[in-house]
This record gives C-alpha cells, sequence and structure tokens, in this order.
C-alpha cells in the first residue's frame, strides 16, 4: 500500500478482509498439502485483528494488563504500595 493513500475506516476494512481471505486461502492450501501447520494463516489472523483494533482505537484484551501503567495514578500507587510493604 503506497504511503500517499489517504487513509480512510473504509481502506483499512478492505485491507483487513483481503489479509483475512488470504489467510484462510493459506490455511486450505497447508490442509491441501497435509502440512502440520496453518501455512501462517493464525498469524495473519492475528496481526489482522490487532491492526483492526487499532484503526478502532481499541485496546486488544490481551494487552488489557498494560493499560493499567497508563494511568497517572499508577506511578503513585506504585509508590505506596512500596512504602507500605517495606514497613
Amino acid at each position: 500500500m503506497a504511503s500517499s493513500r489517504e487513509f480512510s475506516i473504509d481502506l483499512a476494512n478492505k485491507l483487513v478482509s483481503i489479509v483475512l481471505a488470504r489467510a484462510q486461502s493459506q490455511r486450505e492450501s497447508a490442509g491441501l498439502n497435509g502440512d502440520w501447520s496453518d501455512g501462517g494463516a493464525s498469524k495473519l489472523e492475528t496481526q489482522a485483528r490487532f491492526y483492526s483494533m487499532g484503526v478502532q482505537r481499541m485496546i486488544p484484551p490481551e494487552w488489557e494488563s498494560y493499560s493499567k501503567e497508563m494511568d497517572p495514578e499508577y506511578d503513585h500507587y506504585l509508590r505506596l504500595k512500596k512504602k507500605f510493604e517495606e514497613k
């Protein structure tokens, strides 16, 4: 995709559809060839899901545990926790 293209939600959705179709094709090809793997399909699907969530400005569930660190009060909480655990 050329970097000069203007970003739009429709373009992002189309890109995700293309990637998911490619993943499905890779999975089918791997199955027909008797491969033990999915031909990289699951990796593409994961990448597409993370990209789509980023476009929607959502935090992936796998990253929820990291989001607390973005809270401005989290550092204060850690300082207090350390202070009172030392005693």
